[in-house]
């Protein structure tokens, strides 16, 4: 295997003696994690970070920054973005075991418990159906376990437990999924350019490419109370890019579409993806072939039910936009 880059070294020395000199209080007052940085880096990659730490500003004297609202295990990976311009977590399950093996994963960093306890854990959970798996990341920083996961709530209830009965020894677990990589990617836009980032906008379109539609309603409901961002209508638009991209097996079960969601938002976002359906319905039946063509009776079939069911969407986007309207 090739070195690591100068990013990777320096972004594992992220210590006092490795000559960082910035430290982050990362998370609620009293279950802050502290994340140490070199400023230099940072004021590097981020014009942001470098007038907080460069200017008249408390942040710059202290070199101490603290942020409440954002959870550590997405801080330290965005950290890990600007020093190395990926992050080996999600590196590491989108090369080696693929997004596919599950719609979520759980990733355990550092675990104190051995290899047999974390998959008699997993095997729990498969009592009553095979629906979790535990794959194991070779040795190293990016190193841990990672329970492969098709439900959400055994995903939150692994965290919990792995929490609960401190199976940790200075490490962390945390869901890796399409709501991991845009949790990062707005702390991308908050402190740096997300638009110059292709890397994470690569991830996000690869986590949600063929999962089930909920991963994608979440996403749109973290992020649609910020559109107008430049950066926030990208995620959006990745979201459209990847819903469209495999529009006519999510036509089949379309009606997952008006399930999901409550009050304005919901109902606005249900809004916006018929909108993308219906267009993608009438791109495709513009791109078939005249039914006076050769084959054209299978092709006139299939025209006739693309045109209903792009009636049916039609009708349910005016329903939407009166709920809208009377709200």
């Amino acid at each position: 295997p090739s070195p690591p880059d100068v990013g990777t070294l320096l972004f594992d020395r992220r210590t006092q003696r490795g000559g960082a000199d910035v430290v982050f209080e990362v998370g609620e007052e009293d279950n802050a994690e502290e994340i140490w940085a070199h400023s230099n880096v940072l004021a590097a990659r981020s014009h942001v970070m470098e007038a907080m730490l460069s200017g008249d500003f408390q942040e710059a004297r202290e070199r101490r920054v603290r942020l409440r609202d954002v959870q550590a295990h997405h801080f330290r990976a965005f950290i890990e973005l600007l020093y190395t311009g990926s992050i080996r977590v999600v590196r590491e399950i989108h090369e080696s075991m693929r997004w596919a093996d599950g719609d979520f994963h759980v990733y355990v960093d550092c675990a104190a418990a051995s290899r047999p306890s974390l998959e008699a854990m997993g095997n729990e959970f498969n009592e009553d159906e095979e629906s979790v798996s535990v794959d194991f990341i070779a040795d190293g920083p990016a190193g841990g376990a990672v329970f492969c996961v098709y439900d959400l709530d055994d995903a939150n209830e692994i965290i919990s437990r792995l929490y609960k009965e401190s199976w940790f020894s200075g490490g962390w677990a945390a869901v890796i999924d399409a709501q991991f990589v845009v949790e990062v990617a707005l702390l991308c836009d908050r402190y740096a350019q997300l638009s110059k980032n292709d890397w994470i906008v690569l991830q996000l379109r690869t986590a949600l490419h063929e999962k089930e539609e909920p991963s994608l309603y979440r996403v749109m409901r973290r992020i649609w109370c910020m559109r107008g961002c430049a950066s926030v209508d990208l995620l959006i638009d990745v979201c459209r890019t990847e819903f469209v991209s495999d529009i006519d097996e999510r036509m089949n079960t379309w009606k997952w579409i008006v399930q999901f969601g409550d009050g304005q938002v919901g109902t606005a976002i249900r809004l916006e993806l018929l909108r993308w359906a219906y267009d993608a319905m009438n791109d495709s039946l513009k791109k078939r072939i005249s039914p006076t063509a050769a084959g054209g009776l299978e092709d006139a079939t299939f025209r006739k039910e693309q045109a209903a069911l792009a009636d049916v969407i039609s009708r349910h986007m005016r329903r939407e936009i009166d709920d809208l309207s009377g709200a």
